[in-house]
């Protein structure tokens, strides 16, 4: 039995819960046991729909050391063997856990696999140094937090779980070594978009039959590029194409953009859900998505809308580049500096003919790249290659790339 301890930190979202959700689902229950911790009160609230008891392990927020002591009871007291922290703050809290090795202590003398990963401290002490699993989703993160990495990195017993190549290649370009990133691409449950299309959420949302309905990436910033996506549907909307916007999840930036809309009597207004639906079942009754970011987001969206037969229009921007090629399986815009993309955006969404075309090819791709089963099973692989000692990429291969 392999016991992993899911650690989560402030800046858990919607693709952390979806992941998470499915380990717990699907992971075999006879060889995994799973404890989930946070150190973060919103992460609390934003995993609260999970099918499992979430820990309030401290409220440090963004201060990660002083977790550290927490983290390290939350092992003890679960004999967690890996340690998969959701987030670079969570990471480091993580790294330092240790706990004693003896035959009457959290766990068995090592075996002859853990050696490396054993050191020892005077002349009766064993130390073991738990293996750590760090999941990474977000291209765009910065140099502070790729030294946090490369500080909390081991050659063994560590390993950087990388939702994209592009977060892959942008870790290994700011100096972590290519063997602890593993590209485990997320998997998509088809089952459940099917469940939601037939749910009547359409409907609920007050959308007719014949409407159309953008969608916008979550989570939603003033600098990712919903507010052009969001105007360029509304503005779209007004003519006699019946198209609206959904405005997910309940920020800042969400209200700023109703509010500005409510100012112009002429467009059709952006339906703000207020956080009440999951993002990923908005997405799977949506008829296009949208992402006008200037820079690199997570793509577990693309993932879930090309499984979802949703067309994706997106700026030309590598991590949405990476799955999707021009009026192949998407339609892109470019990004110019200090220029709206609202006109680039509203020609792409008047093309329904090749947004049909696209969202079929990215659906029979969505097939190849996004299995659930083979994502979970890479994880298990994951997993048991850390417990073991061994490399952490040994059997995990990528499916495919798109584009």
């Amino acid at each position: 039995m392999i016991r992993v301890g899911h650690v989560f930190d402030r800046a858990v979202g919607w693709s952390q819960r979806v992941a998470v959700s499915q380990l717990i689902d699907r992971l075999p229950r006879e060889e995994f046991a799973q404890f989930l911790g946070a150190i973060d009160a919103r992460a609390v609230d934003v995993l609260g729909s999970l099918p499992a008891k979430i820990e309030l392990l401290s409220r440090s927020g963004w201060l990660s050391l002083p977790a550290g002591p927490a983290i390290r009871r939350f092992a003890e007291r679960h004999r967690v063997d890996v340690l998969h922290a959701w987030g670079t703050t969570a990471a480091v809290g993580c790294s330092a856990v240790r706990y004693r090795l003896d035959p009457t202590g959290l766990s068995a003398a090592p075996t002859s696999t853990e050696a490396n990963s054993i050191s020892r401290i005077g002349d009766d002490d064993t130390i073991r140094k738990v293996p750590l699993v760090v999941s990474l989703v977000d291209p765009g993160f910065g140099e502070r937090e790729a030294r946090l990495l490369r500080t909390i990195a081991r050659p063994e017993g560590f390993a950087i779980a990388c939702e994209s190549g592009t977060v892959r290649r942008r870790l290994i370009e700011r100096g972590l070594d290519d063997a602890a990133c593993v590209l485990i691409r997320p998997g998509v449950d088809f089952a459940a978009i099917n469940r939601t299309k037939r749910s009547g959420l359409r409907a609920t949302l007050g959308f007719a039959e014949g409407d159309r309905v953008a969608i916008v990436h979550e989570p939603m910033t003033r600098h990712g590029g919903q507010s052009d996506a969001s105007w360029a549907a509304t503005l779209f909307g007004s003519g006699a194409e019946g198209l609206h916007c959904i405005l997910p999840g309940d920020s800042r930036e969400a209200a700023r953009i109703a509010r500005r809309s409510a100012g112009q009597p002429s467009v059709a207004p952006p339906v703000r859900t207020n956080g009440k639906y999951p993002f990923e079942s908005l997405l799977s009754v949506s008829d296009v998505l949208v992402l006008a970011a200037p820079g690199d987001i997570p793509t577990t969206a693309i993932a879930w809308a090309m499984a979802s037969r949703t067309a994706i229009i997106g700026s030309a921007v590598p991590c949405v580049a990476e799955y999707i090629a021009h009026k192949v399986n998407g339609l892109l815009f470019k990004i110019a500096k200090d220029r709206s993309t609202v006109i680039s955006i509203a020609k792409l969404l008047a093309d329904r003919e090749s947004q049909a075309r696209c969202a079929a090819a990215a659906h029979g791709q969505a097939y190849e790249v996004f299995s659930i089963r083979r994502t979970i099973d890479q994880y298990a692989s994951l997993y048991r290659n850390l417990f073991a000692g061994a490399p952490p990429g040994r059997g995990i291969a990528d499916p495919a790339a798109i584009g």
